[in-house]
């Protein structure tokens, strides 16, 4: 994972406090760390292996606990618990890698949102207008370039929400992604005509758009207004719904099934 620390006993409690403040996501081995860490304002991923069931304890909104002897899908502030009824020693050992990969994508895109509002307000505040658009945009192509500079073309802030990697299995398969998140937010991001990389966890951009109420919408011409997420709540606020052209021969499914990239 890019931009990983281990903080296992390397750290005072005050260091502690201050790099769960500022990190986008800290994975919590027991409900002693997780609260600390909450308490100073930072988003957890909690692998709790509690000595009965549901002992998961309320950490608040925007928080991720994968708890394996909850008894059912225990609820967080609106977040899912990812486990299954196991009542054993060594549970934790029985957490995976792609739980707590799927629990750091959900609290990530989270923590990411409201840092990109923040963002979004202080744009709009200096009468900027602001563009949405999305995808998985897993190897990024011409065709890609071509509708983020067309969308980028009608505003004066260009927003990308960018399907996390669960959300990329989800709709399209698997062996997606070709490439993880960071590289693909990596890769938007070094672009001019991108402003903010926002990734959403969800099967489509529509909570992602009502949250950031942008003023244009962007999306292929593949699409239509009646299958578009999002647009109905963008054009029902006075907002735009604009169509980028498609690009002939360029997609990464196409480009993956001639064998142009290897996986």
């Amino acid at each position: 994972m890019s931009g990983a620390s281990n903080l296992c006993g390397q750290t005072s409690l005050v260091q502690l406090l201050g790099l769960c403040a500022e990190a986008d996501a800290v994975v919590a081995p027991d409900s002693g760390t997780a609260h600390v860490c909450a308490a100073a304002g930072g988003r957890v991923v909690g692998l709790y292996a509690a000595t009965s069931p549901g002992h998961t304890g309320p950490l608040g909104e925007g928080h991720v606990i994968v708890d394996r002897h909850a008894d059912a899908l225990n609820m967080t502030g609106g977040k899912g618990t990812w486990g299954r009824r196991i009542r054993q020693p060594g549970a934790m050992d029985l957490i995976s890698v792609e739980e707590v990969t799927r629990a750091l994508d959900a609290v990530i895109a989270d923590t990411a949102w409201n840092r990109a509002a923040r963002k979004v307000a202080q744009w709009r505040a200096g009468g900027d207008g602001i563009v949405l658009t999305n995808g998985c945009f897993d190897l990024l192509h011409p065709g890609h370039r071509a509708a983020l500079k067309q969308a980028a073309a009608h505003g004066d802030r260009l927003v990308v929400g960018l399907n996390t990697d669960a959300s990329v299995r989800g709709l399209k398969g698997p062996g997606r992604p070709v490439q993880p998140l960071a590289p693909r937010a990596e890769a938007l991001e070094q672009l001019p005509e991108v402003d903010r990389v926002v990734p959403f966890d969800q099967a489509d951009p529509a909570e992602l758009i009502r949250f950031l109420r942008p003023d244009v919408l962007a999306k292929g011409a593949d699409y239509s207004r009646g299958d578009l997420p999002g647009a109905w709540d963008v054009e029902s606020r006075g907002g735009e719904v604009v169509f980028t052209e498609i690009v002939p021969g360029y997609s990464t499914t196409a480009l993956l099934e001639a064998g142009a990239v290897k996986r």
